[in-house]
């Protein structure tokens, strides 16, 4: 949780247009990309924290993973459609 945190500066997890809502979807899926993190890989998306989070807001408006945040979007394959963003965007910036 601490670098779900750090990273976003408490705004973590609010989808576009949420007002300051947290997104149960999205935080459950950013909490578990980051839990499988260690430490240098966190130490990475901080240092790069703009850039994920503009990464992370350009992938909000990609219509197909818009439609897996979606309120009561919680069917197998829309949760793994969005983990396998989340973890896709995850990877570029821990593995550069």
């Amino acid at each position: 949780m601490a670098l779900l945190t750090v990273l976003f500066e408490g705004r973590a997890c609010r989808a576009p247009d949420a007002e300051g809502r947290i997104d149960q979807a999205l935080f459950e899926t950013w909490s578990v990309m980051l839990a499988r993190l260690d430490s240098r890989e966190g130490e990475r998306l901080i240092a790069r924290r703009e850039e994920v989070i503009k990464a992370f807001t350009e992938l909000l408006h990609d219509q197909a993973v818009a439609a897996t945040v979606a309120p009561g979007i919680d069917d197998p394959a829309s949760v793994a459609a969005r983990h396998a963003a989340v973890h896709d965007l995850v990877e570029q910036f821990v593995s550069a």
